[in-house]
């Protein structure tokens, strides 16, 4: 429930927003295309100045690790872009499932 929490909130809009791409690429030390471990806490760490709440959460609490690791989907230890994607694809899914499954509890009542 963390992870999904997590991705959720530092996710939240659809797509990489045009401030979020930004940040992944000044995050890219190496210029790979992809971010090492240590790029993904800069990375977060430029979205937290850009007021993305999540990453305001993951910086101030240090769950960076909790945060990667869900957004690492191949365990390379490098999160791409199409990664980020995909993440954010399964937890808006997730989202949505628990919402619809949360109004159809409120229904029976």
């Amino acid at each position: 429930m963390t992870r999904v929490l997590l991705l959720c909130l530092f996710l939240a809009s659809p797509g990489l927003a045009r401030a979020d791409a930004a940040a992944f690429h000044a995050s890219d030390a190496d210029n790979s295309g992809d971010l090492t471990f240590a790029e993904f806490t800069t990375l977060v760490g430029h979205m937290a100045a850009n007021g993305r709440r999540i990453a305001q959460f993951v910086q101030s609490t240090g769950l960076h690790g909790t945060a990667f690791g869900r957004v690492d989907l191949d365990g390379d230890g490098r999160a791409t872009p199409a990664e980020l994607l995909a993440a954010e694809a399964w937890v808006v899914a997730h989202v949505r499932a628990q919402a619809s499954d949360s109004d159809t509890g409120r229904q029976r009542r």
